[in-house]
């Protein structure tokens, strides 16, 4: 019986219309478990961790008609802020470009723009001798956790340990400014600390915008950077994912689009400056009537009358959510679905409700099995990605698993 049975198993029948109870199983279970496909990278991460992973079917399924997710379990060893949206970006402004008129082509320029970050939680603390004085991405029980790296890092960067590395672009600058929670708010807020230098009114302060362009290249500018001069091994620069930053994750909410002083909407001024934009500036900042006949095109800067708080409030409060679902593609699926973020072999999206370290397991509460698919299966290849689109790394240690309903 046995001989049998492996020489069923060993034969592929032709497709066509048969009912058979050996090639059509009603459930699949796979498991990254079961992929032993070796990586070999010059990425040492890419040795760690993995994202995908593929099953070759002992039997295949042939003649398929449908095809649902019925149970997942997916482990959860994240930490709260991917590393990829672990540098915060803001710019420091000489006063000067406020006054006597508003020279707004000076002002949101990479000359201007600076940075804090989080040093990915993939570094190796032990290859740099200062990296306890360094803010390390990690898992953060709550805020102040947070804020307890946050302080670090807005003194401390390897990148500060080899100024001048770049002194065109200076994207970092110790104690410039803090990043602070507080308790009474529960938010995080932003302090600009060299608005005054030597008692000299010096510098004006905005956190920047997701989507601003000189941020998206800085982004890229500082993987090259922070590869050259990190120290940390051959381990990957500080990642990013465009449109997402350290601003966002922490409640700063605004996003950049429309950095133009002049007045495009909200409520303008005498002098034709846009007030929303102007008092996202710390300190505010204020402006009449310039002295010169050019309405419209002016704004003086007059530090008597701004506030003497310094301090901006984020517009909400910090995620530290990884991520709110796992979306699951399979190479079986064709056009049964669709998805806003990759249009392509979504299986399922499963909702993560695990603390980090935790597992998620889910089981859909309505049936919705997928029929446009495809119908001779003998390999399922399986890719994870977050609710924003990037890659779900999961480390060697952990295992997915998923269970499959089929229908013939």
């Amino acid at each position: 019986m046995d001989q049998l049975l492996e020489t069923i198993a060993s034969e592929r029948p032709e497709s066509g219309p048969y009912r058979n109870y050996y090639f059509q199983p009603e459930r699949l279970q796979i498991s990254s478990e079961s992929d032993h496909n070796i990586t070999i990278a010059s990425n040492p991460n890419r040795e760690c961790f993995y994202t995908t992973f593929a099953n070759n079917l002992p039997r295949p399924a042939l003649e398929v008609k449908s095809i649902q997710l019925v149970r997942a379990s997916i482990p959860n060893p994240q930490t709260c802020i991917p590393d990829q949206e672990t540098t915060f970006w803001y710019y420091r402004v000489p006063k000067d470009y406020f006054a006597p008129f508003l020279n707004q082509d000076l002002i949101f320029t990479r000359e201007n723009l600076h940075m804090v970050r989080l040093l990915p939680s993939w570094y190796k603390p032990e290859l740099n001798p200062n990296s306890p004085l360094y803010g390390f991405n990690q898992t953060f029980p709550d805020y102040q956790a947070l804020n307890d790296e946050l302080k670090k890092s807005c003194l401390n960067d390897p990148l500060g340990d080899y100024a001048p590395y770049n002194p065109s672009f200076p994207l970092f600058s110790s104690g410039d400014i803090s990043l602070i929670y507080d308790p009474v708010s529960n938010k995080f807020k932003f302090d600009g600390n060299n608005v005054y230098v030597d008692n000299a009114f010096t510098w004006v302060y905005i956190a920047a915008g997701y989507l601003d362009p000189v941020v998206q290249q800085a982004q890229k500018d500082l993987a090259i950077y922070s590869q050259e001069f990190d120290s940390y091994g051959p381990y990957p620069p500080q990642a990013f994912q465009q449109y997402k930053t350290l601003n966002l994750r922490l409640g700063f909410t605004w996003d950049g689009a429309n950095r133009n002083l002049y007045s495009l909407g909200g409520t303008p001024t005498s002098s034709g400056v846009n007030d929303v934009l102007a008092y996202r500036f710390r300190p505010p900042v204020s402006f009449v009537q310039p002295a010169a006949p050019s309405p419209g095109l002016g704004g003086l800067y007059d530090p008597n009358e701004v506030a003497s708080d310094y301090t901006y409030t984020a517009e909400t409060y910090a995620n530290l959510v990884y991520t709110n679902c796992i979306n699951v593609y399979c190479s079986f699926i064709s056009g049964a679905t669709t998805d806003s973020i990759r249009n392509t072999q979504l299986l399922a999206a499963v909702p993560m409700n695990a603390q980090n370290l935790g597992i998620t397991f889910y089981n859909p509460v309505i049936s919705n099995p997928l029929t446009k698919i495809i119908n001779q299966i003998y390999e399922i290849s399986v890719e994870l990605y977050t609710d924003t689109g990037a890659p779900y790394s999961l480390p060697n240690s952990a295992v997915v698993s998923l269970e499959l309903a089929l229908t013939y």
